[in-house]
């Protein structure tokens, strides 16, 4: 969680996204963001004005983003330790946001969602159908790891649902440099191995191979990553 937060406070890609939604969310009051994570964009919809719920399952995530709404006083942000399953909606929201939650809308539960929305459901999804965060596919291709590892359902998988259910949608792309910063290498050889399954046996390769992606910026080390996104507003 120390990571997201930290990488969280230099990054753009919540307020640009955000920003290039304004034309779809111009005129709603209210946004449930289901699957909160971090909150970035809990509390830049909550910072624009708009009456935001946002729902996570796990505790720590809840109490992280809670305290933060606290301390920036934002009274319109409402964090509930809930799942999205036993989420219990008792109200129609303007804006029902998700955000990487990959396969929780499909097919079978997409139009029980939509009755729940006001004007729009917002999903925002990967680019591609290989993570490459961080340049993580190219480090396992140098290591000699397969990368369908590293497969992932994309936008378009959300897409051919909607197209076969005559959904109208729009796509809005997005992105942002949204690296990570360290203090120290090892930090880094760390941060790789809590995110990605890689074999313990590689770690001096992985070291050596961050050594040469990791910027020296000021005091720290940081990891750049180009992130890229699809937004779909139905």
């Amino acid at each position: 969680m120390n990571w997201y937060l930290l990488s969280e406070k230099l990054t753009r890609y919540h307020k640009n996204s955000v920003e290039l939604l304004k034309p779809y969310t111009d005129g709603c009051k209210t946004v449930l963001d289901i699957g909160c994570g971090g909150g970035g964009f809990s509390l830049e919809f909550a910072e624009k004005g708009f009456e935001v719920t946002a729902i996570d399952k796990s505790s720590l995530v809840v109490e992280s983003l809670n305290e933060r709404a606290q301390k920036r006083k934002l009274e319109n942000l409402e964090v509930l330790n809930v799942s999205f399953e036993e989420y219990d909606f008792k109200k129609c929201y303007d804006v029902v946001f998700l955000s990487y939650m990959m396969g929780m809308v499909n097919e079978f539960n997409i139009d029980g969602i939509l009755k729940h929305v006001s004007k729009h459901l917002i999903l925002v999804l990967p680019l591609t159908t290989t993570k490459s965060d961080f340049a993580v596919d190219e480090l396992y291709r140098e290591l000699g790891i397969d990368i369908k590892n590293l497969e992932q359902l994309n936008y378009l998988s959300f897409i051919d649902i909607l197209d076969r259910r005559n959904i109208n949608y729009e796509i809005e792309m997005t992105g942002a440099e949204f690296g990570q910063p360290f203090s120290t290498c090892h930090e880094a050889v760390d941060f790789i191995y809590h995110y990605f399954n890689l074999p313990k046996e590689y770690k001096r390769k992985v070291a050596h191979w961050l050594n040469r992606k990791l910027l020296r910026i000021n005091d720290l080390y940081y990891l750049p990553n180009n992130k890229k996104s699809v937004m779909i507003i139905i």
